[in-house]
């Protein structure tokens, strides 16, 4: 029997939710995530439950924050002067802005304060810090699917 290994490319099903149950993210009723396991750009709890899994098989991974997006860093908190935006922004929170960086590196943050002098972001991903459960579904381990 067939089992992924590290460098394989699989096709799944998830369902991701925070541990107290409610689901952030889904690809059950669409198109099933082809990844490469082992990738940089995999979460890395995500490919190590994947090893070992053969076709058909099912699972439910339990991510620490580590494995999944990380901690909260608080260095990921900005703090803008009000007077550095154009007149005509009106930033509120929740909203969500890119940003671009003295290097040309773009970075989305949202919007967590808005007051006169100043404006908070947070550019954490959203689900850092947080402990996370992956229901997996192994559909298929082999060569990419051709593009659409």
């Amino acid at each position: 029997m067939q089992r992924v290994k590290n460098g394989d490319i699989v096709r799944i099903h998830f369902t991701g939710r925070f541990l107290a149950g409610k689901v952030f993210g889904t690809s059950v009723g669409k198109d099933a995530l082809e990844l490469r396991v082992g990738d940089p750009a995999v979460l890395t709890g995500l490919s190590d439950a994947l090893v070992g899994m053969s076709p058909g098989e099912a699972k439910t991974a339990l991510l620490p924050a580590a494995e999944a997006f990380g901690p909260r860093k608080k260095d990921l908190i900005l703090r803008l002067d009000r007077k550095t935006l154009p007149a005509e922004a009106q930033p509120r929170p929740g909203e969500i802005v890119q940003l671009q960086s003295d290097r040309g590196a773009h970075l989305a943050a949202q919007v967590v304060e808005v007051s006169t002098e100043e404006i908070t972001l947070d550019a954490n991903h959203p689900l850092a810090g947080h402990d996370l459960a992956f229901d997996i579904e192994l559909l298929a381990i082999g060569p990419a699917s051709p593009p659409n």
